[in-house]
């Protein structure tokens, strides 16, 4: 008896539950429908189709996505531009939204728009 005594403590010092106790299960948290991601990055240069839309300089970028379960989203993209081959502009703003669907099969369904704006800040 003093062994299986012993037994059960070096156990439960150990941190090992033995078989016959029971724990409660934690209550799983809940999920939101809704997603939001954000994304930031420098780079030394940004190229559309081949050319350079910073005069072959730095350019910082980021934007935001918010999703929801249902397929629809909506984002935003950003990026510094040169002034001089955009009419003065220094800041292009990508603004997007659609709808996004795959199935079991593998196939996938994506359609949206995107709107582009340069503006000067």
């Amino acid at each position: 008896m003093k062994r299986q005594a012993l037994a059960i403590l070096t156990l439960a010092v150990l941190g090992v539950a033995p078989a016959f106790s029971q724990t409660a299960a934690a209550p799983a948290a809940p999920t939101s429908d809704w997603a939001f991601t954000a994304n930031l990055g420098l780079f030394s240069d940004y190229r559309f189709r081949g050319i350079s839309q910073t005069n072959e300089k730095p350019a910082i970028q980021g934007g935001f996505d918010l999703g929801h379960s249902s397929g629809f989203y909506v984002g935003n993209w950003n990026s510094n531009v040169s002034s001089a081959q955009y009419d003065g502009a220094n800041i292009e703003m990508d603004f997007y939204g659609g709808y996004k669907h795959s199935w079991d099969s593998g196939f996938g369904l994506d359609v949206g728009a995107v709107v582009s704006v340069a503006k000067t800040l």
